[in-house]
């Protein structure tokens, strides 16, 4: 344990003194805050019309929920698609690059706490970036009703799925010294992943199902629209868990072909 806490912090040193986080964590908040105004600027119209008994939208359902931060949880599942892979094809890659996989291979620590320790220091940039969006629901609720429990559980999915894309692009970049490679490993694994749910409808019902359930996107938007269910919880678990087995595959035969 001692080991994987000094793995992390290394790596949180190396994520916060290098560039490419804060531009990472520029264009994900730039990019956020603008559907976040755009949307808020929405509901604030439809919220003013039904005031003023628009029978054109008293029959909808107005809530920020709805029609604010389902849309933007949308949104920011694909950034996080987009941002994830770029913020671990460096992980192991570089560690590759410059050799010192070799020692961090033959250090008398576990591959489980080297890989724990930059999933750990990962983990925690992510999860800065989606806690500094929390202001968006605040401001909201500054203006109208904003209804946490639903809201949680698409901060959860977003959470589940960012760890998720973390443990592929992880895996990938365990395979290669070049990190350009490894993200565009990571975004063919995440986009395949992603878009079985589309293909699913010109098979068989039995194959379908499978496949339906395999889809990412799916259970992320089943979590964003406010619905907490096991299986989905259990589906980002599993996904994790199978790349985080293949990772310490990967890592054992680096240390046979050194």
């Amino acid at each position: 344990m001692r080991n994987l806490k000094y793995i992390a912090r290394m790596e949180l040193r190396i994520y916060f003194t290098t560039p490419i986080i804060y531009i990472l964590a520029t264009v994900f908040f730039g990019i956020c805050g603008y559907i976040f105004y755009d949307l808020f600027v929405n509901f604030s119209e439809y919220s003013f019309r039904a005031i003023n008994l628009d029978r054109m939208v008293l029959n909808e359902n107005i809530s920020a929920n709805t029609l604010v931060f389902m849309p933007l949880f949308s949104y920011m599942g694909f950034f996080l698609l987009l941002i994830v892979p770029l913020m671990t094809m460096r992980l192991f890659a570089e560690e590759k690059k410059i050799g010192t996989i070799e020692l961090l291979v033959t250090y008398p620590t576990t591959k489980a706490e080297i890989l724990g320790g930059k999933f750990v220091a990962s983990s925690c940039v992510l999860v800065l970036m989606l806690g500094a969006t929390f202001i968006y629901p605040v401001l909201t609720g500054m203006f109208g009703t904003v209804y946490f429990g639903p809201l949680l559980s698409g901060y959860l999915g977003l959470l589940l799925q960012g760890l998720t894309i973390m443990s592929i692009g992880i895996f990938s970049s365990s395979l290669t010294e070049n990190q350009i490679v490894s993200a565009i490993i990571t975004y063919g694994i995440v986009v395949i992943l992603s878009s079985l749910q589309w293909t699913a409808d010109s098979i068989p019902q039995a194959a379908r199902q499978v496949l339906q359930y395999i889809s990412m996107s799916a259970h992320l938007s089943s979590l964003t629209s406010g619905v907490i269910d096991t299986r989905d919880i259990v589906y980002f678990v599993l996904i994790s868990a199978f790349f985080f087995w293949l990772t310490l595959r990967s890592l054992e035969s680096e240390r046979w072909r050194k």
